[in-house]
């Protein structure tokens, strides 16, 4: 019988700081289902933590908790393939994703964005009503993200998503053909899921130069989980 790997993330306590992610300890002998297990754990770990900085209304304790929702929505769609859909889950963490974002927006406006502009500026005067108006709207999605983490939906999520992890409930409604892949070693997978995202970005950038706006934004964004994928399958793969 396969082995739960993972540890208790509801255990991890409040950070007097922004947390970022712990390293991942992998190894190329354990399974595509304990991978998983493992990375989801990590990702719910550095989210928790930063819970209380978010509370506080701490900008790198929401960018933080933003990073570790962004690293497990990530997670999810590398391990689709093997994975049954759960669209209350993704619903919910799509909601809390919405929630930082709108406040990590703001705080970037109010600060680096504007103190750019300000610096390429001759006249600055003017720019610091602007300023003050960024500074109400950040402190105002601060609060609402503090209130989102502070909420009795987001602390259903949280038990529902340690549930899931701990007990491995994806295997209750997974295919026969999604176990078996979830008991294969994991080296093989990981070479087959990042030939598949190096495939989709070569060919997403061929269309590059007549993309629209819009378009060229989506492709930048799949770009970005380039990295991300390729940090989360760090194991020796078949050449």
């Amino acid at each position: 019988m396969e082995q739960s790997l993972t540890t208790d993330p509801v255990r991890a306590l409040p950070a007097a700081e922004a947390v970022k992610a712990a390293p991942l300890r992998l190894k190329k002998n354990m399974s595509v289902g304990q991978v998983f297990q493992i990375i989801a754990a990590n990702c719910l770990t550095q989210i928790l933590a930063n819970a209380a900085g978010v509370r506080r209304q701490d900008g790198e304790s929401v960018h933080q908790m933003r990073v570790g929702l962004r690293r497990l929505r990530s997670a999810l769609g590398l391990f689709k393939a093997v994975l049954p859909p759960n669209e209350p889950l993704r619903e919910e963490l799509d909601w809390l994703t919405r929630q930082l974002g709108i406040a990590r927006d703001w705080d970037i406006v109010a600060g680096p964005v504007l103190n750019g502009l300000a610096e390429a500026l001759e006249e600055p005067l003017p720019l610091e009503y602007v300023r003050q108006a960024a500074m109400r709207q950040s402190k105002k999605s601060a609060k609402d993200a503090a209130d989102a983490v502070s909420s009795a939906r987001y602390e259903r999520l949280v038990l529902s998503l340690t549930q899931w992890i701990n007990q491995r409930e994806w295997r209750g409604t997974a295919s026969a053909d999604q176990r078996k892949r979830l008991k294969s070693r994991i080296p093989c997978f990981a070479d087959q899921m990042l030939r598949r995202y190096r495939r989709g970005m070569k060919k997403q950038g061929k269309k590059l130069p007549e993309a629209t706006a819009q378009r060229r934004h989506k492709v930048r964004i799949a770009a970005k989980k380039t990295p991300l994928h390729r940090g989360i399958l760090s194991l020796p793969v078949p050449g």
